[in-house]
């Protein structure tokens, strides 16, 4: 599974763990959809989703029983986001660089200096594993390729029964 390989990057990389914050690397890593969500992989193997209040719950549900420490974090962000990176023993962060706004990123990176914690922005941290797809991932895209390809030919469909309507409609 490619969250042992990331772990193991982790590891060789010398980093205590690694924050993932953008919507695509949550999901990739994690299969959680959410406006709202980071996971956390720490170096000793780690699996940490970290969500807020709204999707607490549905989280909880879904990744506890597969061996998932669910966190909620609240407001204050910076001030919650760093406790709980604290609690796993952090010193050495890596977050994604590439995928963070500059506000954000300063305003982190100061709030875990004053709690002992290096961060250090990566780009491109999971671009190895997501260009090598799993047996899952190439079944989902021909699944994905499929419905597409079927929506496409009724589109065509209909636009051939509802041409003179739609000629008659462009026309008004």
């Amino acid at each position: 599974m490619h969250l042992n390989r990331v772990r193991e990057k982790i590891s060789r990389e010398g980093l205590d763990g690694f924050l993932f914050s953008s919507q695509p690397s949550v999901f990739y890593l994690s299969q959680f959809s959410s406006t709202h969500a980071y996971v956390l992989l720490t170096a000793e193997g780690k699996k940490v989703l970290i969500t807020d209040g709204r999707y607490l719950l549905k989280a909880e549900k879904l990744f506890t029983p597969l061996g998932w420490e669910v966190r909620e974090v609240t407001s204050p962000l910076f001030e919650n986001l760093t406790q709980i990176i604290t609690d796993y023993g952090i010193k050495k962060l890596g977050v994604e660089g590439d995928r963070l706004r500059l506000d954000f990123f300063e305003k982190f990176k100061c709030k875990a200096g004053d709690k002992g914690i290096t961060v250090i922005p990566y780009v491109g941290f999971l671009d190895e594993f997501r260009m090598v797809k799993t047996p899952e991932e190439i079944e989902k895209i021909s699944k994905a390729v499929e419905i597409t390809e079927k929506a496409f030919l009724n589109l065509v469909e209909f636009l051939k029964e509802n041409r003179k309507r739609l000629k008659e409609l462009t026309e008004q």
